[in-house]
């Protein structure tokens, strides 16, 4: 709310003696924790509806979904030989200077180098050694960070897109909304949001 404050579920219910029947009706308004509020409530069926167009614009259809599997393995794959290639590359650098070292050592026990400068070569490789480990360490550690994350963010597209499918189900559409997003307003019976993610804001402003 403009508030500030959460908004909180209200049930009425009003019998029509013509059709002799009750009906059940729930609505949405301000629960004005922090004051006044100008806002109107608004429906449980009209809050549903948006909350719907919401999740439409991050879901994925199945064919949709389909087709980002098959980017998402064509970049896991060409990111794992940029790092098997990154690793060799590494690992070759790794093995040079491991026989410089023992020909320094070699070296330096036939007196063919004074101890001044053996000392001073050895620190050389030894702190380029270092850094080609800690390199090599990344790699393996971090990777494509990208990656998982985006297949995430794939899975629950898709998932959001089988819950729009589904009806009566308005615990879940609650939840995913809460899933995608990372606060929701009501301003003007309007839901306004910001989504949980930039990826989902920029993917949602194309679908507006």
């Amino acid at each position: 709310q403009e508030c500030g404050s959460s908004l909180t579920a209200e049930t009425h219910t009003k019998f029509y003696p013509r059709t002799n029947n009750t009906v059940t009706y729930t609505y949405y308004r301000c629960s004005k924790k922090k004051g006044h509020c100008n806002q109107r409530y608004i429906a449980k069926q009209e809050i549903e509806v948006q909350i719907r167009e919401l999740i439409q614009k991050v879901s994925l259809t199945p064919t949709a979904y389909k087709k980002f599997l098959v980017w998402l393995e064509k970049d896991r794959q060409e990111a794992k030989l940029n790092s098997q290639a990154q690793i060799n590359g590494l690992t070759g650098e790794l093995k040079a200077i491991e026989i410089k070292l023992d020909r320094l050592i070699n070296a330096y026990l036939d007196q063919l180098i004074d101890p001044q400068n053996y000392r001073d070569k050895k620190n050389e490789l030894i702190q380029a050694k270092a850094g080609l480990q800690d390199k090599l360490k990344d790699i393996n550690s971090i990777g494509n960070t990208w990656l998982e994350p985006f297949s995430q963010w794939t899975e629950q597209a898709f998932h959001a897109c089988k819950i729009l499918r589904a009806k009566n189900n308005g615990h879940e559409l609650a939840f995913m909304a809460k899933t995608v997003s990372s606060n929701l307003f009501l301003y003007n019976q309007k839901l306004l949001v910001n989504y949980a993610s930039p990826g989902w804001n920029v993917f949602a402003s194309t679908r507006t």
